[in-house]
């Protein structure tokens, strides 16, 4: 669930060694005063330190690198992140991510858990139905205990099988209205 830093455009065009960290920092201090949204590329290019073309050839490398983390790339390894989906699927951007994870970890020190895609919600940066679209990317469905109400999300979910509470044994179905992606607990397909 983790956005990696290999992921940020800002840490690519480093690594790149198109910028250098203190440019880097100057164009996020830049981007955090805005009074609207105004991308990291954009301001790179205002200040002059990258053209349009380093800024596309960036945002592939950005793409590549999201499409591999939410196992879609090349690379296939499998593990997606929530948070690498939302923004392939354009949903959100890293930055709103990372300020989403900044709180999710803050949250955990006060032993309060949220999942990110709640935390997106409840920011609205995010709909419920974008967090069931991710989530469905993911092979993730948000399933109701039959008979204690409970809620699951279910992973490695297939409807040719069949899936039980785990605290109750009540068989999980699908709820009729998803009015919101908060759970109880996970149930490993």
């Amino acid at each position: 669930m983790i956005v990696k830093k290999d992921l940020l455009f800002g840490s690519l065009a480093v690594a790149d060694k198109i910028l250098s960290g203190d440019q880097l920092e100057e164009c996020l201090k830049l981007q955090r005063e805005q009074q609207f949204y105004k991308s990291i590329g954009t301001i790179m290019v205002e200040k002059g330190y990258l053209d349009r073309e380093k800024v596309a050839e960036l945002l592939r490398m950005q793409e590549e690198n999201l499409k591999e983390a939410a196992g879609v790339g090349r690379a296939g390894s499998g593990e997606t992140l929530f948070g690498a989906v939302a923004v392939m699927k354009k949903y959100v951007t890293l930055s709103q991510v990372e300020e989403c994870l900044d709180e999710q970890r803050r949250l955990r020190r006060l032993g309060i858990f949220l999942r990110l895609g709640e935390i997106l919600i409840s920011r609205k940066y995010m709909s419920v139905e974008q967090v069931l679209s991710v989530l469905q990317r993911q092979r993730t469905q948000v399933l109701c205990c039959s008979r204690c109400k409970k809620r699951f999300n279910v992973t490695a979910f297939s409807n040719r099988k069949r899936f039980f509470c785990n605290v109750c044994g009540g068989e999980l179905v699908q709820p009729e209205v998803i009015e919101t992606v908060g759970v109880d607990d996970r149930i490993d397909g």
